[in-house]
Formats: structure tokens, C-alpha cells, sequence
């Protein structure tokens, strides 16, 4: 599929919607937070919902609630969601979790044929301490950015988020080659390589913290958490929203051209009942 027709836009945004409200009660039954990031923060603060093109939601946790939300949800979740993560779902191919919803599906071409849940789903993200020296922190970036690179082409053998067709092309080549290469790793392993690196700091006291997407924010601009209208509902989200924003976008007010509005438009979409 290429586009969205406005009909499936928003019935998917309104699924997603459901999503994040069943997260929401599990968190509030773990006792756990979450704060709303990246375009759907962006969302929140600019449109007072989703960005009008937008067709995810990505949600963060401190990596204490994190890991709590990964070993408890499972058993809190209502029925019709499913907790997707390495550790309950060894074939995922991404290091951070998913919430799907069943009875849905939402397969991106690069793991349509994959044996795993491709329902329709919220991302969850860790977010981890990382130093406080400028020099330290981007060695940091760069050996977890590798190591979650290494961790998805041991299942995933194309690029997944490259637009630009040449350098789409390039990456394809790398990636195949990591693949092959990455055959008679355990993926166990390689999983352990990325939790290792990610929580590298985590023993520290730092006043920095960063995700697996690689940004890199200021622990004290995210408590405490508040709420913005998001539709018809309300989403959490760190109190500095405008520091958040400000270093993941820049002039994050200015809409970026049609041309670069992209969405992650899958290969099969299936909306259930």
C-alpha cells in the first residue's frame, strides 16, 4: 500500500488511540510513568493531537518502569494486546517493546513475512543515563547506535527508515552483508550487547539520559510529568516539553514541506473489526 486513504488514517490513529489508553491503565495499576515523545509530542504540542499525517505513537519510560512494564504487562494487559519484546518474543527484530493490538495488522515490508505479532501497535522506549562529559556521551551514542544496528540486521536483512532511494539502495547492500555475516551469532547475545551498552551508565549519577533512537535529553526536563491534550483525550508527557522538542526538531512550530512529510505506510494494513 502507498498512501492512506483519510478514512484509514484515522481509524488507525483512533486504534492507536485505544492502545495507549489500555497502557495507560496498566500503568496505573504497576504504579508506573510514561511520558509521550518525538512526533507524537510533537503532535501534542503543535496540533493538540496527531500530527495530521502521522500514523504512530511513541511513548518513553525510565528504565526502571521499563523493565517492570516488560515482566509485569504481560499478565495485566487485557485481552486483545499483546506485549511484543526480545524477551517474550525472541523473532522481534526491534530492541524496545510494542504493544499490539490483536486482531489487527500493520506489516511494514521489511518484516512482512516475519513469524511474529504485526498488529497495529504503540512504541515503548527506554530511556537509559548516559554521561555527562560531551566527549563520553557521543562514544556512548555511537557504540549503542552500532550495537542496536547489529541487533536488528541479525533478523532484518534491508534498511527500514531510509527515504532517500539512493541511499536506500546503499543501505540495503550493508545491510544484507551484516546479516550474512551475523548468521552464527545468537541473537541472545547480541541483545545482551545492546542492554549492556545502553545501561552502561546506569550505576552513575548523571544528570543526562538518553533513548534508543539516540536522543539525548536533560533528566530534570522530564519531571514532573504533566498532561496535554492529545484529541479527545490526554497524553503524559515530560513538564520541559519545549527543551524536549527543541533538541529533537529545532524550530519544531515550522511545518516541514509536503515532500518530507512521511508516514510509516505499510505493505499489508488490515484495521480488524
Amino acid at each position: 500500500m502507498a498512501v492512506y486513504t483519510e478514512e484509514q488514517l484515522k481509524c488507525l490513529q483512533e486504534i492507536e488511540i485505544d492502545i495507549l489508553k489500555e497502557i495507560e491503565r496498566v500503568c496505573d495499576v504497576l504504579d508506573i510513568q510514561y511520558f509521550a515523545n518525538y512526533g507524537t509530542l510533537l503532535g501534542a504540542v503543535r496540533h493538540k493531537g496527531f500530527i495530521p499525517w502521522d500514523d504512530d505513537i511513541d511513548i518513553c519510560m525510565l528504565r526502571k518502569d521499563y523493565n517492570r512494564f516488560i515482566l509485569e504487562a504481560p499478565k495485566v494487559l487485557k485481552k486483545g494486546y499483546t506485549l511484543q519484546h526480545f524477551l517474550v518474543d525472541p523473532n522481534t527484530p526491534t530492541y524496545h517493546a510494542k504493544v499490539r493490538k490483536d486482531g489487527t495488522r500493520f506489516a511494514e515490508d521489511y518484516i512482512e513475512n516475519m513469524p511474529i505479532h504485526q498488529g497495529i501497535f504503540v512504541d515503548v522506549f527506554p530511556y537509559d543515563k548516559t554521561a555527562d562529559d560531551e566527549e563520553c556521551r557521543k562514544k556512548h551514542m555511537k557504540r549503542a547506535r552500532l550495537a542496536r544496528h547489529l541487533f536488528i540486521s541479525k533478523s532484518v536483512s534491508q534498511a527500514t527508515n531510509e527515504k532517500n532511494e539512493k541511499k536506500r539502495h546503499l543501505a540495503n547492500i550493508i545491510r544484507k552483508g551484516i546479516h550474512s555475516l551475523l548468521i552464527p551469532v545468537p541473537k541472545k547475545c547480541l541483545y545482551n550487547l545492546v542492554d549492556k551498552t545502553m545501561q552502561k551508565y546506569n550505576k552513575e549519577e548523571t544528570k543526562y539520559v538518553h533513548c534508543c533512537t539516540e536522543d539525548v535529553q536533560n533528566y530534570e526536563d522530564i519531571f514532573p510529568i504533566i498532561k496535554l491534550q492529545f484529541g479527545n483525550t490526554t497524553i503524559c508527557a515530560p513538564h520541559n516539553w519545549n527543551s524536549f522538542l527543541r533538541n529533537e526538531f529545532g524550530n519544531y512550530m515550522q511545518l516541514p514541506p509536503e515532500n518530507e512529510r512521511y508516514t510509516h505506510c505499510p505493505k499489508v494494513l488490515d484495521l480488524g473489526q
